[in-house]
């Protein structure tokens, strides 16, 4: 819960139901940290700087408060930061460096927060990504070239503007969408394929809740569509191709 800043109603659940999904359809080993203070999210983010190897892949999922000043630095704000002073704020440029301190071959940072495009992403981020429409036997073997190359890429809910906190269901608009393309997935998912199909559900849900704002004489909380962005991390070890997501069960 948060100290100084004002409460959010979904990231406790969105970040259970994404730990719950990416367990037990993908396999991961899952740390949930709920409420974390700013010394419990950087002690996390150092373990895995001392604990991952260079066969290991890391997704992060925050959820929870973001901001930017001076135009370009983001930070990500944990429970215990105050709002006039950035004393406990976490700057983008802390969690890059802990990116690639990292030893993962594969490290993928998913950003539900506001002004979440200020988190390092690299202007020129384009990442290549297995085509449509060919066959499971080469995408296997695609997916496996991709494998073996290291990549640290960003997925965050929206650019440098607020993002919606109650969506649908009882999430976030970004969490209900990302669970919801992970849930109907039964086959290799590359990172900005998940992207694509994240980004088109957000654009028109939060357009839906805008328009019905407005219907009802209110003001809309968002000015414009949230969307979401897709890009290589800069400064932090990205060496290109993509993160895969590989359901275990199905």
């Amino acid at each position: 819960l948060y100290r100084s800043w004002p409460a959010l109603k979904t990231p406790v659940d969105d970040a259970k139901a994404v730990a719950d999904l990416l367990q037990g359809k993908y396999g991961f080993k899952v740390r949930v940290l709920t409420n974390a203070t700013f010394e419990q999210t950087l002690n996390a983010l150092n373990d895995f700087v001392k604990t991952l190897g260079p066969n290991d892949n890391l997704l992060i999922y925050y959820a929870g408060h973001g901001t930017f000043d001076l135009g370009k630095r983001g930070y990500w704000i944990p429970v215990d930061a105050e709002t006039e002073r950035n004393t406990r704020w976490i700057l983008n440029v802390q969690i890059t460096d802990l990116l690639l301190k990292m030893s993962a071959r594969k490290v993928l940072v998913i950003s539900d927060s506001c002004y979440s495009g200020a988190l390092t992403a690299a202007e020129n981020g384009a990442i290549p990504t297995i085509l449509n429409g060919i066959s499971d036997e080469t995408r296997s073997e695609v997916a496996k070239q991709f494998s073996d190359v290291q990549s640290r890429t960003i997925l965050t809910s929206g650019a440098l503007q607020p993002v919606w906190d109650v969506g649908l269901g009882g999430h976030s608009l970004f969490a209900k969408a990302f669970l919801d393309v992970l849930v109907a997935n039964d086959s290799i998912l590359e990172g900005y394929r998940l992207y694509e199909s994240i980004e088109a559900r957000v654009i028109r849900d939060s357009r839906k809740i805008r328009e019905q704002e407005e219907r009802l004489g209110r003001k809309p909380g968002l000015e414009s569509d949230q969307t979401p962005l897709y890009a290589a991390i800069q400064h932090a070890g990205h060496q290109g191709a993509d993160f895969i997501f590989v359901p275990t069960a199905r």
